[in-house]
């Protein structure tokens, strides 16, 4: 004589358990894929522009540039003074009317949102004298852009970790750098706080540090 078996309680409460783990893991995925979308594009943006002003400079450097339309600016070290000025026909050294142009058009910031439809410049600046981490561009030249999102979002990441430590203070010691400012390096990264199994893990146990841990190898 066979009896019916139901679910017990401990079991079922394993299946809610194991459900609910495959639901976390599997919402956040397609908002990963679409963060790593945006970091291909944000690299590929930034090579873009920094190679447009090295081009810029070497041209200004080497004088092939018309030096009559005060283009280039020995005091600001030849960089441009704006990234739209990379986009507009600038008259080359010589005869004729020959032309260049640096870029087509500004990339966007694939993080940050436009200020203005009108306004497709949504960059970060920093001038030749700027320190290398500031998020305020000093002005007269464009010697380098990065992701405003980034950057701010790192500083208040750090600000809010240490003034939970109770030492605000320490957030002023650190250097925020991008991954695109490692891509010369040989780097692996040991521990991401944004990887999936980070975030499982966390479900579980305190979270750990919110900073990703990277050795650069030589």
């Amino acid at each position: 004589m066979t009896k019916d078996h139901g679910l017990t309680l401990i079991e079922l409460l394993v299946v809610i358990a194991i459900v609910s783990i495959l639901a976390t893991a599997v919402m956040p995925l397609s908002r990963m894929t679409m963060v790593r979308v945006k970091e291909t594009e944000l690299r590929s943006s930034l090579r873009t522009l920094r190679n447009a002003i090295d081009e810029f400079k070497k041209d200004c450097d080497t004088k092939k540039l018309n030096t009559l339309e005060s283009y280039c600016k020995t005091d600001q070290n030849n960089y441009p003074e704006t990234l739209e000025q990379l986009t507009e026909p600038l008259k080359m050294a010589g005869a004729g009317d020959k032309t260049r142009k640096y870029l087509r058009r500004i990339p966007r910031d694939p993080f940050t949102p436009l200020e203005a439809t009108d306004k497709p410049n949504n960059w970060g600046l920093r001038s030749y004298s700027d320190a290398p981490d500031s998020t305020q561009w000093g002005g007269g030249n464009v010697f380098d852009v990065y992701s405003k999102s980034e950057a701010v979002n790192a500083k208040k990441r750090t600000m809010d970790y240490y003034s939970a430590l109770g030492f605000p203070e320490m957030a002023g010691k650190y250097f925020h750098h991008t991954y695109d400012d490692l891509s010369n390096f040989n780097y692996r990264i040991l521990y991401d706080p944004q990887s999936l199994l980070t975030k499982l893990t966390n479900l579980f146990f305190s979270k750990d540090s919110p900073f990703p841990w990277i050795v650069i190898n030589r």
